[in-house]
């Protein structure tokens, strides 16, 4: 997508989705969400 307008992604990586970020977390380490949590990401605003 980005390859189109000359920037071709090299590296992408997730990091942050809504408040939950990765750096709280172990490699390979797994959390679970409650369904209220997983509504609210659909309407996350930052």
């Amino acid at each position: 997508m980005t390859g189109v307008v000359g920037f071709p992604t090299l590296r992408l990586a997730r990091v942050r989705i809504g408040p939950y970020t990765v750096l709280s977390l172990k490699n390979q380490e797994v959390i679970e969400i409650s369904d209220q949590e997983i509504r609210s990401l659909l309407f996350y605003d930052n």
